[in-house]
């Protein structure tokens, strides 16, 4: 295998790929138009108007790093066994982009601005062992976007925008060769709809092994504050008058997610039986009893 070397040019919008073919070229090998090939089996594609992967790919390339992406991209690569599209500025990738590629086993796609994936984008992918999502923008994955990856045993979620996720959408993963699952680093919403996923993730410990690190974000606190004004007129005998207002703020914090963070803690720690729920319905009356009296405070 050779060894992959990677090139960049930030003082520009060239966009660069190196693809490393696990034959060495021979001398009498073709090499793709526009790029450079050398005897140690590199080729190194340069330029400002690449949007797709040469035609005339060596037959053996394996490896491939993009800093930009087509639709039909990999239509001639359904060779390749690794793609790593990290710390690239991709927003959007094209549905079904990877599809052709049933021999691929490892997608890097970390520290992008992806917000949205299609549910059919690794349709297809039933050679695909590790998937790295971390550091994008997801919101609200879809629950089938993962079914039929058939060999997947690494999945990172962390450090995305994800709130809260369909409870069945790792369910075809259980069933699997699923290893490492990370969700960390997500600002969830810990409101009831949190139930489902986090009974997963109480099932699964032995997958998802930053569960200690899966925190609740939101409901965040809240400050409520509480204004009392007082009026003081004193009329002396000059016929002058002062006013004196007097205004006292006191600041309550809800304590809202401490008890969704609790309800979390309980979910995943003694699962989704009858006495969670129970607390559940106890927490909520006393949240709404505290909330009574803080408005007649006012």
């Amino acid at each position: 295998m050779e060894k992959l070397t990677k090139f960049s040019n930030k003082g520009s919008l060239w966009m660069i790929f190196i693809l490393v073919s696990l034959a060495r070229l021979t001398c009498n090998m073709f090499c793709p138009s526009g790029c450079f090939c050398d005897p140690t089996g590199a080729v190194m594609c340069v330029g400002d108007t690449i949007t797709d992967i040469p035609e005339h790919l060596p037959v053996h390339t394996y490896q491939l790093h993009l800093h930009t992406i087509h639709p039909r991209a990999f239509h001639v690569a359904r060779q390749l066994k690794s793609i790593q599209l990290s710390s690239n500025d991709l927003s959007t990738l094209p549905a079904r982009v990877f599809s052709p590629l049933v021999a691929l086993e490892q997608l890097f796609l970390d520290g992008n601005q992806l917000e949205i994936l299609a549910p059919d984008m690794f349709e297809g992918l039933v050679s695909l062992q590790a998937l790295d999502l971390s550091s994008n923008k997801l919101t609200s994955p879809a629950s089938d976007l993962f079914d039929g990856l058939t060999s997947l045993d690494f999945l990172n979620l962390g450090r995305n925008s994800i709130k809260k996720l369909p409870p069945t959408i790792f369910h075809s993963l259980t069933k699997l060769p699923l290893k490492n699952l990370s969700l960390n680093g997500n600002p969830w919403n810990c409101d009831c709809d949190i139930r489902g996923i986090a009974r997963w993730i109480k099932h699964n410990e032995q997958v998802v092994l930053d569960s200690e690190d899966v925190m609740c974000h939101s409901p965040v606190y809240h400050s409520y504050t509480h204004t009392h004004t007082h009026t003081h007129t004193h009329t002396h005998t000059h016929t002058h008058t002062h006013t004196h207002t007097h205004t006292h703020t006191h600041t309550h914090t809800h304590i809202y997610c401490v008890f969704y963070s609790l309800f979390l803690f309980l979910l995943l720690r003694y699962g989704t039986g009858a006495q969670p729920i129970s607390l559940c319905i106890i927490l909520c009356t006393i949240v709404f009893v505290i909330n009574k009296g803080l408005e007649l405070l006012k």
